[in-house]
């Protein structure tokens, strides 16, 4: 997923004073809670669990796009604009994505082809070529296309930001996001606009720590915020909180999360509350544990099916609780993650960005000489 990485080690520009330093340590592990939510969805889908837990997947995705929103905002959005930023930022967000994205794809397709509909990522080649071009919808790949998009999406609003052209526009802005709400039923699940103001509420969130001195806020009150924001999720995956529309009001049935405003506000909030340094989130995020799942999470979010699929068809012969074989499930997912992340997430962001930026050099290069040229010829 969005998968701006909260460790993000650039500092931020002299020039541009952030409230809060770039790297937030409990964004981290509530990535990596955010990866297990997801993992936890389907349990039941690969037999280690009798029940569905309600929304936990889809409550996972939420919190990936808001944080993907509010990072994106937090390291970039009120930096200067100009093309070296941008392609910095977009060769950030390529090398993070693309990559492990693409080789999870083709190594399904190949699975596929070899083991045929049983596999658990079985992709035709008209699928797999979908999912190459960002159109696909299939499994968990559907949520990589919004968060690419949004990418382009976000250049733009930077520009508008950096050009400061919010309040000349604001009308437009204004009646635009609320028609984009409005008809954002009509538009496919795997297009930004349909869970943009998802995204734009973790943006939102980054303006506001850049704004609102949260040093000054009650450490205990963002302590009640951060336990009654797990406590809610807690409640709803135990059926404690109904998930009946027309019990809530909150369109709470499987698969509308997404398009539904106050959902988007209420997890805007929990990330936002988790920004707070307290004792809590230090305790529950900011640990080592969850912060080495939060870095491991893309592989976590793309691999964990195969993987368990496969872990559980070994374990089929053996007898044993199915609470030690959710336990080996989940080491298998936290161990292939790592050493997805370690020898290939990590080795292919670094390989990406230098051509990248190589390729921009060399694109710098060139302009420079074509102006020189245009002033002898002048």
């Amino acid at each position: 997923m969005e998968w701006v990485r909260s460790y993000h080690r650039e500092e931020p520009l002299a020039d541009v004073p952030l409230r809060k330093p770039a790297h937030i340590p409990a964004l981290d592990g509530l990535r990596g809670a955010a990866a297990l939510l997801v993992v936890i969805s389907h349990f039941q889908t690969l037999g280690l669990s009798e029940g569905y837990v309600p929304q936990s997947g889809t409550f996972g995705v939420m919190i990936f796009f808001v944080l993907s929103g509010f990072l994106m905002g937090h390291l970039y959005l009120f930096r200067p604009f100009d093309m070296a930023a941008v392609i910095h930022f977009m060769a950030s967000r390529i090398a993070r994505v693309i990559p492990l994205f693409y080789a999870v794809i083709l190594a399904s397709y190949i699975a596929s082809q070899t083991v045929g509909p049983d596999f658990v990522y079985y992709l035709t080649t008209f699928d797999t070529v979908k999912h190459l071009l960002f159109l696909g919808s299939k499994y968990v790949f559907w949520s990589i296309p919004p968060e690419v998009e949004f990418y382009v999406v976000f250049v733009g609003l930077w520009y508008v930001v950096a050009r400061r052209l919010v309040l000349r526009y604001l009308p437009l802005f204004g009646f635009g996001l609320a028609a984009m709400f409005v008809l954002q039923p009509m538009f496919p699940g795997i297009t930004v606009f349909n869970s943009l103001p998802i995204f734009l509420v973790g943006v939102g969130a980054a303006v506001l720590c850049r704004y609102v001195q949260f040093d000054r806020i009650d450490k205990r009150s963002a302590t009640i915020v951060q336990c009654l924001g797990i406590v809610l999720m807690l409640s709803i995956f135990a059926g404690i909180v109904s998930t009946d529309p027309s019990k809530t009001g909150f369109g709470w049935e499987r698969g509308r999360v997404y398009e539904n405003l106050p959902m988007a506000l209420l997890f805007g909030a929990f990330v936002l509350s988790f920004t707070i340094d307290t004792t809590f989130a230090r305790f529950f995020f900011a640990n080592r544990v969850m912060r080495l799942l939060g870095a491991y999470s893309f592989s976590i979010y793309l691999l964990h099916e195969p993987v368990a699929d496969t872990v559980r068809n070994v374990l089929a012969g053996f007898d044993m609780p199915i609470v030690l074989e959710i336990f080996l499930v989940l080491s298998a997912i936290v161990v292939a993650a790592s050493l997805s992340f370690r020898l290939y997430e990590m080795p292919m962001q670094a390989a990406v960005k230098r051509v990248i930026l190589r390729l921009d050099r060399v694109r710098g290069r060139h302009a420079e000489a074509w102006r020189a040229s245009r002033a002898v010829t002048r």
